[in-house]
């Protein structure tokens, strides 16, 4: 199955000797007319439990445009292959938090190893939240920080396939202070300081982050294949705003077993990062516990 701008997936039953188009119905048919078109830039295919086999996309819709209306997210999902789609119900930031443009946007999903769904997506309040969902995107739990300080900037997370750790890259970046989407000093910018984490036990604990790209780099996309996980993000010089077509993308490329052998922060390997204002506080992200010793 491949999809198109989130709008239209694509199927073969035959290992893609023939392909079928299907339109997805998203929130804005199925809930609440007037949507823009989605954002979805991530979908999984859940293969554990009772909705093992089902395709769950991630979405967010504007209510406007990029500033000053605001964004809501919601889950379209599938156990047909497409044939018919349901949708989860749109949400954005509780009460009491204030309102703005793209509180939420721009989600990403990932199955953990125990079955329940995690997505994390940019926010207005200078770091990414999260929020997770037990019954394959039907429905999905309160919206909380994740301690993950960055801009308004899109982020991707991905399972590893033989481990099921999850791999997290964002800009990691403290966020400026002009709502004005071109600001080049905005809520939406400096996209720099590209990172990723790698989480072995559900996002409880992260390895500290490496940074694929300290310039300019947004966008990421993360994909395993022969022993490699390959990073690719849009890129470009400079922190004055560009048009799309005018940026590069940059592949980069890591030896899984040298990913997957990361050690999960500590606090005092986590200390520089709050000291540094990219980490929130020790508590919203946890560190590794001392080896326990056990006696029998």
């Amino acid at each position: 199955m491949s999809l198109q701008s989130g709008v239209q997936c694509s199927c073969s039953e035959d290992d893609g000797k023939s392909w079928h188009s299907r339109k997805i119905e998203q929130a804005g048919e199925l809930l609440y007319n007037g949507l823009e078109i989605p954002n979805s830039f991530s979908s999984i295919m859940v293969t554990r439990g009772i909705y093992a086999g089902r395709v769950v996309i991630v979405s967010s819709f504007f209510t406007g445009q990029e500033g000053p209306d605001g964004e809501l997210v919601a889950s379209a999902y599938t156990d047909d292959w497409g044939d018919t789609w349901h949708s989860s119900k749109l949400f954005t930031a509780p009460d009491p938090l204030p309102s703005g443009p793209e509180a939420f946007g721009e989600p990403a999903v990932v199955e953990m190893p125990s079955g329940w769904l995690w997505m994390v997506f940019r926010s207005l309040y200078g770091e990414l939240w999260q929020c997770v969902s037990r019954d394959g995107g039907t429905t999905w739990g309160p919206p909380t920080p994740s301690g993950f300080v960055s801009p308004i900037a899109n982020c991707y997370a991905f399972r590893e396939p033989s481990t099921g750790a999850t791999v997290l890259s964002w800009n990691a970046t403290q966020p400026g202070i002009y709502h004005d989407f071109q600001a080049r000093h905005g809520l939406y910018r400096p996209r720099t300081n590209l990172c990723f984490s790698v989480s072995h036990d559900n996002t409880r604990t992260w390895t500290e982050p490496v940074v694929v790209e300290a310039g300019r780099g947004q966008y990421p996309t993360i994909w395993f294949a022969a022993g490699r996980m390959f990073i690719m993000y849009q890129s470009s010089p400079g922190e004055d705003p560009m048009d799309w077509k005018d940026m590069g993308l940059t592949l980069v490329a890591y030896d899984t077993e040298e990913i997957l052998k990361l050690p999960a922060m500590t606090p005092e390997t986590m200390q520089p990062w709050i000291d540094s204002g990219l980490i929130r506080h020790w508590r919203s992200v946890a560190a590794a516990s001392p080896t326990r010793k056990t006696i029998s």
